[in-house]
């Protein structure tokens, strides 16, 4: 029994180690879910993420394909989350894309663009 225990074991660690690492980016739900969550892990990862996706978008400054978004100096990554949430909320049809287009098209409609 214990030979047939590992035998499997080992069969389903090699199976694993084996299948194609499948990398799938967050949709809208997912990000509203973790960003409306009470849990305080969770709204630190949808400011963490949102954070990120406004780093990223300064970082094609002098871009002219896609310019950065104009956030004033002294906006709060509360604010900021507000803003995506709201988005989010009033736009349900669009939930099912990708998160990161979803918050960058949420803080250019609030603040534009550089």
């Amino acid at each position: 029994m214990k030979r047939l225990i590992g035998a499997v074991t080992i069969a389903m660690s090699i199976a694993i180690s084996t299948s194609p690492a499948q990398a799938k980016w967050m949709d809208g739900n997912e990000l509203l879910a973790i960003c409306d969550s009470s849990d305080s892990a969770d709204k630190i990862q949808c400011m963490g993420y949102i954070q990120g996706v406004l780093d990223a978008s300064d970082s094609s400054l002098g871009s002219k394909e896609i310019p950065p978004v104009d956030t004033p100096d002294n906006v709060t990554a509360g604010q900021l989350k507000d803003i995506v949430i709201a988005y989010l909320k009033a736009n349900p049809e669009k939930r099912h894309t990708q998160a990161s287009d979803l918050v960058f098209t949420a803080l250019v409609r609030a603040f534009g663009q550089k």
